[in-house]
């Protein structure tokens, strides 16, 4: 007597690389990632991206290219830092850095994956860039950046203009992750 049995083949190696898992984004990376599907030009980089969440509120952000340097600079009072001012420069620091490092990951992951198009507008030689929301022509001390890994990730991405593929546009649809 023969049955008839339904049996499931088990995947051959190739098959498994050949697989994407699709990783699960927090509720900011929604964010971000919503805003570079709705953005409209030059609204669409990091420096804008980073800048729409008020978390450079008076901080900029120095980039020295040449070098592969970059400082925080904090917007103080006075010519010298509080105790005050050094707690929420360290404070804003680590919170800063953790930030950058969560845009710059996400960014790379998009670009990876062919979710994002990344490309220069236009040609730049500035060596120093700055941005931010603070310390223009006023007091400010500097706290660096000292990851040469995150610095070399902003010195990648800083002038970049993201344009969405049609691939994030088609996964957004599906209500695959965005909001």
């Amino acid at each position: 007597m023969s049955g008839s049995r339904a049996c499931a083949r088990e995947p051959l190696n190739h098959e498994l690389n050949d697989r994407r898992i699709m990783r699960i984004f927090d509720e900011e990376e929604k964010q971000i990632i919503d805003k570079i599907l709705n953005g409209k030009g030059c609204a669409r980089n990091f420096v804008n991206l980073i800048d729409s969440r008020n978390n450079l509120e008076g901080t900029r952000i120095e980039i020295d290219k040449k070098n592969r340097k970059a400082n925080f600079l904090f917007q103080i009072q006075q010519q010298e830092p509080t105790a005050e001012e050094c707690q929420w420069g360290i404070s804003k620091q680590t919170q800063l850095t953790e930030t950058i490092i969560k845009y710059l990951t996400l960014l790379r992951y998009l670009e990876k994956e062919d979710l994002a198009v990344f490309f220069n507008p236009a040609k730049n030689n500035e060596e120093i860039i700055c941005f931010g929301l603070g310390a223009v022509n006023l007091p400010s001390f500097s706290m660096s950046i000292d990851d040469q890994s995150v610095v070399d990730l902003l010195i990648t991405y800083v002038h970049k203009e993201i344009m969405p593929s049609p691939a994030l546009r088609a996964l957004a649809k599906n209500g695959s992750f965005v909001n």
